[in-house]
C-alpha cells in the first residue's frame, strides 16, 4: 500500500508556512497581543516594550521565537541547496552580512546581530519557498494568507471592536486595523495581500466568485483603514496590473513601443505634477509637510550626516532618547518619534550610505532581470515580482520600510529580487537549448528541404 505521509507533510509544510507568513504580515504582532498600545497613552509610550506591556511583550517574544523555530525546521530539509543559493547570490548575501557587521560599531550591539540574524533566516525562507514550491503555489500561498488575514481582521473588528478598531486619541479614531497593531500596517499588509489575486492560478469551478469575493473584501479593509498612502499604491497598483496584462497580449515589438510611451507620459506627468504639489496633496488630505514628514527628515538628516556612510547599526538607531536618535526626538518635541517616516532614511540611519548602496544595486539589478524576463516570458509571476517592485518605490517615498525584518514588506521584496533573478536565468538555459524557438526571424536561415537554423554572422554581415 502507498503511504501518504509524503502528501500529509506536504499539507503541514504549506499551513507552516502560511502561518509564518501570516505572523510576518503583522510584523510579529497582532492587535489583541499589544492592546495597551490601542489607546491615547499606550501610543505615546516610548519603545515597544514599555508601550505594550511586559506581559504583552513576553507573549510577543515567544511568538518571534516559535515563528523562527518554525523557518528553522523548514530550512534545515533544505539547508545545501538554500546555503548555495546564498554563495550564488553574492549581491544580495552582503546586505545581510554589511547589517551584522554593523553590529561592531552599532549603538546597540545586541539589537543590531539579532535582527541581522532574522534577516538572514527571512532571505533562507525565501531561498526555501522558490526551492520548494513552484512559482504559481507562492502565489497561491500568498492568497491563501491574504484570505486567513482579511477573514480574521473583519472577525476581530466586529466581535473585538477594542482591537480592531483604532483608539489612539483623535488620531485615526474608529478606523479599521483589525488583527494588525495599527490602521497602517492594515492598509499595508493587506495591500501587498491584494495583489496575488491577480496572477495566481485558482483551479477551481467557484474560482471567478472567491476572486470577486477577495478583491471586495481586502478593498474594504484598505479603505475603512483610512490609509492614504494604501490607496495611491494599490490604485496604482491596480493600473499597473491591467497594463501589464494588456501588454503581454500584444506583439513584443508593439508592447515595448507602448511601454516607453507610458514610461515617459508617466515621467511628463509627474513633472506637470510638481508644479501643483500643493493641490495634489490637498486632494489626498495632506498637507504640504505631507503630516510633519519633512520636518522629520530634516531633522534626521542631521543624524545621517554625522555617520554617513556606515550609519549607526542596523535596526539600533531608534533608542529614545539614548544616543543620537535623541537629538531629532528633542527637535521634533516627540517622546514617542521612533521612525523618520521613510524608508530609504531609515535604511540610511541603520547602514549608512553603504548598505543603502547595496539595496539600491540589488534593487536595479532585479528591474534589469524583470525588463529581460517581460520581454521574453511575461508569465504571471514575473508579473507579479514586477509589480512588487513598483510598490517598492511607490511606498518607500513616503514611509515605507526597505529592511524591516520579520515583515511581509521585507520579504516580498526579497523574493521579487531572488525570483526574478531565478527566472532570468531559467530562460537564458532554455534559450542556450533552443536558440530557434527564441530567434527572431530575421536571425534565422532556411535550410534546404525545410526548416530554419540559426544565423551566424559573417565577417562581412
Amino acid at each position: 500500500m502507498r503511504s501518504n505521509r509524503p502528501n500529509e507533510f506536504a499539507f503541514v509544510r504549506t499551513w507552516l508556512v502560511c502561518i509564518v507568513l501570516l505572523v510576518f504580515s503583522s510584523n510579529v504582532g497582532f492587535s489583541f497581543e499589544r492592546g495597551a498600545m490601542n489607546t491615547a497613552s499606550g501610543s505615546q509610550a516610548q519603545g515597544l516594550v514599555s508601550a505594550v506591556g511586559s506581559q504583552d511583550a513576553l507573549v510577543m517574544r515567544i511568538q518571534t521565537l516559535v515563528v523562527y523555530a518554525i523557518c528553522s525546521f523548514l530550512c534545515l530539509r533544505l539547508l545545501w541547496s538554500i546555503t548555495a543559493e546564498f554563495r550564488r547570490d553574492k549581491l544580495l548575501s552582503l546586505i545581510p552580512a554589511w547589517a551584522i557587521l554593523s553590529t561592531v560599531w552599532s549603538q546597540n550591539p545586541k539589537i543590531s546581530l539579532q535582527d541581522g540574524l532574522f534577516l538572514v533566516m527571512n532571505i533562507a525562507l525565501v531561498f526555501y519557498l522558490l526551492e520548494r514550491f513552484s512559482c504559481d503555489e507562492i502565489l497561491r500561498l500568498l492568497v491563501a494568507v491574504g484570505a486567513v488575514a482579511a477573514l480574521a481582521s473583519l472577525l476581530v473588528i466586529i466581535v473585538l471592536p477594542q482591537y480592531g478598531l483604532m483608539s489612539r486619541g483623535q488620531y485615526g479614531l474608529g478606523a479599521w486595523e483589525g488583527i494588525y497593531g495599527h490602521k497602517n500596517i492594515c492598509g499595508e499588509a493587506m495591500g501587498l495581500l491584494l495583489m496575488p489575486i491577480f496572477f495566481a492560478k485558482i483551479r477551481s469551478r467557484y474560482a471567478l466568485l472567491f476572486r470577486v469575493f477577495y478583491v471586495v473584501l481586502i478593498s474594504v479593509i484598505i479603505v475603512m483603514s483610512r490609509t492614504v498612502g494604501a490607496y495611491i499604491i494599490c490604485a496604482s497598483s491596480v493600473l499597473l496590473v491591467v497594463i501589464m496584462k494588456f501588454l503581454a497580449k500584444m506583439r513584443r515589438a508593439d508592447a515595448f513601443a507602448l511601454s516607453v510611451l507610458l514610461v515617459a507620459g508617466a515621467l511628463g506627468g509627474a513633472l506637470v505634477a510638481i508644479n501643483f504639489v500643493p493641490d495634489v496633496l490637498s486632494l489626498l488630505g495632506k498637507d504640504p509637510t505631507l503630516t510633519g514628514r519633512t520636518t522629520i527628515w530634516a531633522a534626521v538628516m542631521m543624524s545621517i550626516l554625522k555617520k554617513p556612510l556606515i550609519g549607526y547599526g542596523y535596526k539600533a538607531f531608534w533608542q529614545g532618547l539614548t544616543g543620537e536618535s535623541a537629538n531629532p526626538i528633542l527637535a521634533m518635541k516627540w517622546p514617542g518619534l521612533s521612525y523618520s517616516e521613510n524608508g530609504v532614511l531609515d535604511l540610511w540611519l541603520d547602514l549608512g550610505g553603504i548598505g543603502v548602496a547595496l539595496y539600491v544595486c540589488v534593487f536595479l539589478r532585479a528591474v534589469k532581470d524583470a525588463a529581460y524576463c517581460l520581454r521574453r516570458n511575461a508569465s504571471p509571476f514575473v508579473m507579479w515580482c514586477t509589480l512588487i517592485l513598483f510598490t517598492v518605490v511607490i511606498s518607500n517615498i513616503e514611509g515605507g520600510a526597505a529592511l524591516l525584518p520579520s515583515s511581509l514588506a521585507c520579504i516580498l521584496p526579497i523574493l521579487a529580487f531572488a525570483g526574478l533573478r531565478r527566472e532570468r536565468f531559467r530562460l537564458k538555459a532554455a534559450e542556450a537549448r533552443t536558440p530557434i524557438a527564441h530567434a527572431e526571424p530575421s536571425q534565422l536561415w532556411p535550410v534546404k528541404g525545410g526548416g530554419m537554423r540559426p544565423r551566424v554572422c559573417e565577417s562581412g554581415d
